[in-house]
């Protein structure tokens, strides 16, 4: 393991699996690479102690558990492919847990046809931050889906788990710093040479590396985090730039609080759950200085439309829309409002188009797949925007 990795763990047996193979450890050891995070997907938090059926179990339909939200002719196609569980997982006792050492993550689908409700996920999640609070600190789900979610929505999963490995953060920091062309808002006065800086939440530390350069060197940068498996070596960072774990939901260190400047909180909504922001807008104003700045900068998601260039209208595409089959939006009016089907649209379009409307004759193949055509070249005159709110507070005593 030489680089930095993450496991995705469908089953009991990866709860101990990892054990060793953090990226601390690893480095303990003076090797590279490790653990970054651990992803579970629809199975039991397993925690030390645990024991799966410890007064044994009954079977039940395979179909029904695992396939409830898939077509029945797929489900028939992959039963056959079931393998066999050893029964030891589930009377063993698991003596190790890698939530309580590695990054979590835990993905489920609301509709599982089991005890494993999004009530039982909740607790199970409350039950693993009671012994490490940083545990799960990203929990997804899919509403209408059960257990093969990866299945019935494989580019949800795909995303999903490009976000657990920290893909996209360097991307929205550019999105975002361009769009704005700064990194502090201008009101906060920067000019002091013994200014103490933080942001919370430092994913790649591509913030305060950029921010390292506009500012003195004695200027102090420290990154609050709970887990810092994706920032770069220290050696390779500024002298003035310092990583402190810490919990910003937690109670923050004592040598933490009043110290800061400057506090800067960016794309952080998506760690806001359960009335939780409450306790961090205290520990905030805690590790706050008097007289300190409080920047929170978040995207507008009430402000999201779909624009296109003037010049862009497009007569395909209207007549597409003019001939659109209206029995569909009366039978099934959530499948057309799924954006992430579109694709899959167009493929049976496609094939209708080849297989159907050719034999039909009058040349309805041929205008059908021009109108296919046009659409997806009309993609790339569309875009979605959204506003950004950033919000200044300042410390008055």
């Amino acid at each position: 393991m030489s680089k930095p990795t993450i496991v995705v763990v469908p089953g009991l047996p990866g709860g101990e699996a990892p054990k060793g193979l953090s990226k601390k450890d690893q480095q303990a050891k003076g090797l590279k690479g490790g653990l970054i995070r651990y992803v579970v997907i629809n199975i039991f938090a397993t925690r030390p102690g645990f024991q799966a059926a410890a007064k044994g179990f009954l079977p039940d339909d395979a179909k029904r558990i695992f396939y409830n939200d898939i077509s029945s002719k797929k489900a028939d196609e992959l039963i056959p492919e079931l393998l066999p569980q050893s029964l030891g997982v589930y009377f063993s006792t698991a003596t190790y847990a890698a939530w309580l050492d590695v990054p979590s993550t835990f993905f489920y689908g609301e509709a599982h046809q089991s005890s494993f409700t999004p009530q039982v996920v909740e607790m199970m999640i409350e039950g693993a931050q009671m012994m490490n609070p940083t545990a799960f600190d990203v929990v997804e789900s899919l509403k209408e889906d059960g257990h093969c979610f990866m299945i019935s929505h494989p580019e949800w999963t795909a995303e999903a788990l490009r976000r657990a490995a920290g893909e996209k953060t360097t991307l929205q920091y550019y999105l975002w710093k361009d769009g704005l062309n700064y990194l502090l808002h201008p009101t906060i006065p920067t000019t002091s040479r013994d200014l103490k800086i933080t942001e919370i939440g430092v994913g790649t530390g591509v913030w305060f590396i950029e921010l390292a350069r506009t500012l003195p060197s004695t200027v102090q940068l420290d990154g609050l985090d709970f887990s810092f498996t994706q920032y770069p070596p220290k050696d390779w960072l500024p002298k003035n730039i310092l990583w402190i774990m810490q919990n910003i939901f937690a109670e923050p260190l004592m040598e933490l609080q009043g110290k800061y400047d400057i506090i800067h909180v960016q794309l952080f909504i998506t760690s806001i759950r359960d009335g939780n922001s409450v306790s961090m807008l205290k520990n905030l104003i805690k590790i706050s200085k008097p007289g300190g700045y409080i920047s929170w900068g978040e995207w507008d998601v009430a402000t999201w439309e779909v624009i296109r260039i003037p010049s862009a209208p497009s007569q395909d595409n209207n007549e597409l829309e003019q001939s659109e089959n209206t029995r569909l939006r009366q039978e099934k009016p959530d499948l057309v409002r799924v954006s992430s089907v579109a694709d899959t649209w167009m493929m049976a379009s496609q094939e209708i188009a080849a297989s159907i409307l050719d034999g039909l004759g009058g040349g309805q193949g041929d205008v059908a797949k021009s109108l296919i055509e046009e659409v997806g070249r009309d993609r790339g005159d569309i875009a979605f925007n959204l506003q950004r709110v950033i919000t200044i507070g300042k410390k008055q005593f």
